[in-house]
């Protein structure tokens, strides 16, 4: 919202686009779902998550975005149906959508997890457990080769070593 010198308040935000689910990272929503452009992400004004001005980010190839999922606190999980990307920065000019694993697609919003900073997701290749920036498949490998990446307390390491979780 701008002032005029005569005190009239216009709304110089645009509405934001129609979508069906979003979440929040970097004092920003982030929303897609769009039945219009499928393919788009798109982000509110940095501080002020019901305004719009403008920004979305397209995914490469036009693939339709079915889920989005803050992970870790700075970083959104971006699924789609044959693929999955992330999303970091604060701003315009550093926001950027990078491909985190190629050929691996999801199955939509509601089958993100999210257990502490990880999140559990289901593919057609798998169970995967992910940080925001990387993806370990769940099952592969011995246990921990793909559990212990997610313990960060050292104190808690020894009680996964015999293969049972506390």
């Amino acid at each position: 919202i701008t002032g005029t010198a005569t005190g009239e308040a216009y709304d110089t935000s645009l509405p934001f686009p129609k979508v069906s689910f979003g979440d929040m990272a970097n004092d920003r929503m982030f929303a897609a779902g769009n039945p219009e452009n499928p393919e788009n992400v798109y982000v509110s004004s940095l501080g002020l998550p019901e305004e719009y001005n403008g920004i979305f980010i397209p995914t490469r190839g036009g693939e339709p975005v079915i889920g989005l999922k803050n992970i870790g606190g700075n970083t959104i999980y971006v699924q789609c149906p044959n693929s999955c990307y992330y999303i970091q920065g604060f701003g315009p000019s550093d926001l950027t959508m990078k491909l985190l694993k190629a050929n691996i697609g999801g199955f939509g919003q509601d089958t993100i997890m999210l257990v502490g900073d990880i999140a559990i997701i289901p593919t057609q290749q798998g169970k995967y457990r992910c940080d925001g920036t990387s993806m370990v498949p769940i099952g592969v490998g011995d246990w921990d080769d793909t559990w212990r990446k997610t313990v960060s307390d050292p104190e808690k390491l020894s009680c996964y070593e015999d293969g049972f979780g506390v």
